[in-house]
């Protein structure tokens, strides 16, 4: 059984936080704190985290409730602590005339002692973009300008809205190295992203907020072992990709097991839970054994986070 994670000291708190918008309540009455090292915010499209993350960066203001960030309430920090936190933005906050490599460096300027700016845009290929003009870079290269311009100042606590959205996988590779680099010299890193994968892999905290709420929160071998369905992960073609036959080994199993049994569909293979595991595993090589149907792999079932995710965001009500 994994074990209790160790408390971290608070980056972020959050309390009662209400956003109502004409036609929907963004947050409804949210409560978080975010500690040190690197978290993922994610959920759903319309969950409520770009609203989360804007009212943290001070650029919106909640209907109720408050924030702290680094323990100051964002809308009333002065120059000194802004200083000490960077924002990139999903969109906006770069001039359409700046151009790529001069912005970084003016933004560097503007810091005491700041990253290594031709170093920065080496390492995420922004160097031959020179003096090109932000409105003509693609979609993939303002992302990167924007993330560079977020940490060239080294600030202690950085905010990421979808930085990799857009980015082929080298630029995503880049990014996340870059992240992990900046988190191991002592910076904190809040960043949305869609990339479950990636979240899980690179963040020491995991968040997933749901209409305006947070359903779950914790590292994500915890989330694993908190939201797992114990079950028989098999890899069969003809399973996966038959859904009578995999309706007829769901009520063969139960009539077998003499309970229901029931059957989750992956990305590429089938979960099937039930009773006890090893009943279930043997009844399961029993029934590929007698129906002759080929079963390419057969493993205990351990939830991956986008199994999490869509197990806690599939309600539709609030």
């Amino acid at each position: 059984m994994p074990s209790a994670p160790a408390v971290r000291e608070a980056v972020l708190q959050a309390r009662d936080l209400v956003v109502q918008y004409p036609q929907a309540r963004a947050l409804d009455h949210l409560d978080l704190t975010i500690g040190r090292g690197v978290t993922a915010v994610v959920g759903p499209n319309g969950a409520g985290k770009t609203t989360l993350i804007e009212i943290a960066e001070g650029l919106r203001v909640p209907d109720r409730g408050a924030i702290e960030v680094l323990g100051v309430n964002p809308r009333m920090a002065t120059a000194q602590e802004r200083s000490r936190v960077g924002v990139m933005l999903q969109t906006g906050g770069i001039a359409s005339g700046a151009r790529a490599v001069e912005h970084i460096e003016h933004i560097a300027s503007m810091y005491r002692h700041p990253l290594d700016t031709k170093a920065l845009c080496e390492r995420l290929g922004l160097t031959d973009l020179g003096r090109t003009p932000y409105r003509r870079l693609s979609g993939g290269q303002k992302q990167l300008v924007a993330l560079a311009a977020a940490v060239v100042g080294r600030p202690q606590l950085i905010f990421l809205d979808e930085p990799t959205a857009g980015l082929d996988p080298a630029a995503r590779v880049r990014t996340w190295d870059l992240i992990a680099e900046l988190s191991g010299a002592g910076a904190d890193v809040i960043v949305t992203t869609h990339y479950l994968a990636e979240a899980e892999a690179l963040a020491d905290d995991i968040v997933l907020i749901h209409h305006g709420r947070v359903v779950a929160q914790g590292a994500p071998e915890i989330l694993r072992a908190n939201h797992s369905t114990p079950g028989v992960r098999i890899v069969s073609a003809a399973v996966f990709s038959d859904d009578q036959l995999r309706e007829r080994l769901i009520r063969d199993l139960s009539h077998i097991l003499g309970i229901p049994v029931g059957c989750i569909v992956g990305s590429h293979d089938v979960v099937i839970t039930g009773g006890d595991l090893v009943v279930l595993r043997r009844a399961i090589v029993q029934w590929f054994a007698t129906s002759a149907v080929a079963l390419e792999g057969l493993a205990d079932a351990e939830a991956d986070l986008e199994e999490v995710f869509f197990a806690l965001t599939t309600s539709d009500t609030p």
